[in-house]
């Protein structure tokens, strides 16, 4: 999911002669599920899966929201210890005080009324309840998106969201 990561894999592809390998350059988390998500692995032409998933991955847009270890001036944005940041294309947009409230300010920034679905993994410290409600906020708020709301367990981020 970054520029090293990429070329690193592309390099093993090449190296690696037992089978085919097919790297799908991707720079972001929500991407590459994208393109997995994306795959129809009943088409027998490799080429034509690869296609496809890259075809997938160039229309995603994927936000981060995690909280803030200190107090910071950061891409326009005064951040404070212990708010919710929003971060997308490594830019943070947003600085809130709860987690709630960043999901909703970069679903904002991120347009995600302009997007046919919005998956929304909740992190591991967010409770039903409040994944429910955030769900059905944003289906409020966007009412001709599809908001898919998942328990992801992820340790880092409170929600990571994917525009697709």
């Amino acid at each position: 999911n970054n520029s090293n990561i990429i070329l690193t894999a592309s390099q093993a592809a090449e190296l690696y002669t037992s089978s085919r390998v097919i790297v799908i350059p991707s720079k972001d988390v929500g991407a590459g599920y994208v393109a997995i998500a994306s795959m129809d692995l009943s088409d027998p032409d490799p080429d034509c899966i690869a296609s496809a998933a890259m075809a997938a991955v160039e229309s995603v847009s994927t936000g981060l929201v995690s909280k803030a270890i200190r107090d910071a001036s950061r891409d326009g944005v005064d951040v404070s210890c212990g708010d919710f940041i929003g971060i997308s294309g490594g830019a943070i947009t947003c600085d809130s005080a709860t987690a709630e409230e960043a999901v909703t300010a970069l679903a904002a920034s991120l347009e995600a009324g302009s997007h046919d679905v919005v998956l929304v993994f909740s992190g591991e410290d967010v409770d039903a309840a409040a994944a429910d409600s955030l769900s059905a906020s944003l289906q409020k708020l966007y009412p001709r998106t599809e908001i898919i709301m998942t328990d992801g367990g992820q340790p880092v981020y409170q929600y990571i969201i994917v525009l697709c």
